[in-house]
């Protein structure tokens, strides 16, 4: 896909992982993993120019030794999920739970899962 996309087009990107729980049946971590028996399912949009740029300026600052900028993959993430993402499915086995990613919703979502969908994007809208 070309970053000169729609950016009011809406597309589908679909991750499989793996849920490792521990003895109780809480979630330890997300495994990214294509023979994954859980599958990610996101309605996002694609990127245009005034939002990534608003998204890297906010996720870069200055080092106050050298100088240098660099940017905060976090808050990169972060940004790219609450401003191209409109749904988040985790669909496990029989179970399916369903984010509205806001900023909230995406502070409180697990890193793992958040920097390997941001990456998906990246990659699907052409971004490396």
């Amino acid at each position: 896909m070309s970053i000169l996309v729609d950016a009011g087009k809406r597309f589908e990107l679909k991750l499989n992982c793996k849920v490792i729980k521990n003895k109780d049946g809480e979630i330890l971590c997300y495994k990214i993993d294509p023979n994954g028996d859980c599958e990610i399912v996101c309605d996002v949009k694609g990127r245009n120019f005034s939002d990534m740029s608003n998204i890297i300026e906010d996720a870069t600052i200055i080092n106050s030794v050298t100088g240098n900028p660099l940017l905060r993959t976090s808050v990169l993430c972060k940004n790219i999920i609450t401003n191209f993402f409109s749904v988040v499915k985790i669909k496990d086995g029989d179970n399916e739970e369903t984010y509205y990613p806001d900023p909230h919703n995406v502070s409180m979502m697990r890193y793992e899962l958040v920097k390997a969908l941001s990456k998906k994007w990246l990659e699907m809208t052409s971004g490396k």
